[in-house]
């Protein structure tokens, strides 16, 4: 691996750990698109792995951003982590996977119409 590739990669490790998630979504993009051009080069199967790890680093830390978002944090994510779905959409296009945050929208609104069905039904047995 590159020093440049190293450097971007450790740059990356360490907006996760401060909770950069746009600054992440950021570099990583700028990373993919740095390995595509070397994709016939030796080492594209590890840098191809790098970048997968990443990807998978950030959506573990997105995904309890999108569900609090969405009304359905669960006791999952802080008031002082809220990152508003706006800036969630805005990443998910960068990285090119509207199709997890439609998935995830999916699944917490079905939860939600779900919950409120109970609501509703619990009431009427009171009645």
């Amino acid at each position: 691996m590159s020093s440049v590739r190293k450097a971007l990669v450790r740059d990356i490790r360490s907006r996760l750990s401060e909770g950069d998630l746009a600054g992440v979504v950021d570099k990583l993009v700028a990373l993919d698109k740095s390995r595509k051009p070397l994709e016939d080069m030796p080492g594209a199967i590890q840098r191809a792995s790098t970048i997968e790890e990443l990807r998978s680093e950030l959506e573990t830390q997105l995904l309890p951003c999108v569900r609090a978002a969405m009304g359905n944090a669960g006791g999952e994510s802080s008031s002082s982590s809220y990152v508003p779905l706006s800036e969630l959409v805005a990443m998910y296009e960068k990285l090119g996977q509207t199709d997890m945050l439609c998935h995830e929208y999916a699944k917490t609104r079905t939860l939600q119409l779900h919950q409120l069905w109970c609501v509703a039904y619990t009431n009427t047995l009171h009645l």
